[in-house]
């Protein structure tokens, strides 16, 4: 069954809330984004706006789930895509893809890069947080199977642990692209290099660590 008309507006000022929220978040920051500017940037009162979201957290973790959405309907085309590539081909693929979604949706690769320095760790104690939570473990979960994948087709090496590689993976991936978006002047301008070189070389020794060796 369909969404009555008035479920459709209430969604639509749900998604209106959300865009101006995200874009006060992007350009400020969690801490100097006011509920007041928010409700004004958004074209509602702030009654409404706090009908929708009990407080500035969990706007800020809508705005959260959002952006995880986004990056994972990102990364899952990128996935259907990659048939006939070895496993280790599909770790590399899939990194330069977090990549390229971070420089085409610089809003969210920010809020999702940061959430932890800002709101902590998501607790489960709303239904928002726990479908964010989980949102946010795909990502994991599909480095985990790209990197089984790559050892039972022998591309990588088996010596690893699957698990603690695709959390270091994704740990660094996140920390060096945010990295380089903070110093990428810096990087640019002293060292005469570019982010994208920089980028490359970064995922060359990621292969190169993953890769199964001869003789193994």
């Amino acid at each position: 069954m369909g969404k009555t008309g008035r479920e459709r507006e209430k969604e639509r000022k749900r998604m209106e809330i959300i865009d101006a929220a995200g874009k006060f978040f992007f350009d400020k920051g969690y801490a100097q984004s006011v509920m007041d500017d928010i409700a004004l940037s958004s074209g509602f009162t702030k009654r409404t706006v706090y009908s929708y979201f009990k407080n500035k957290k969990e706007l800020y973790i809508a705005v959260l789930y959002r952006a995880m959405l986004k990056l994972n309907e990102y990364l899952l085309k990128n996935l259907s895509g990659m048939g006939g590539k070895t496993g280790l081909e599909k770790v590399v693929s899939l990194g330069k893809k977090y990549y390229k979604f971070a420089r085409e949706y610089p809003e969210c690769f920010k809020i999702i890069a940061e959430y932890q320095g800002v709101i902590g760790d998501l607790e489960k104690s709303t239904e928002l947080s726990e479908k964010c939570f989980k949102e946010g473990e795909k990502g994991i979960y599909f480095l985990k199977a790209l990197i089984a994948g790559g050892v039972k087709d022998r591309s990588i090496s088996p010596d690893i642990n699957v698990v603690e590689t695709a959390l270091a993976l994704w740990i660094s991936i996140t920390g060096i692209i945010d990295t380089i978006y903070v110093k990428k002047t810096y990087i640019s301008r002293i060292h005469k290099i570019s982010i994208n070189k920089v980028i490359n070389e970064t995922f060359l020794l990621f292969e190169k660590s993953l890769r199964r060796s001869e003789g193994e």
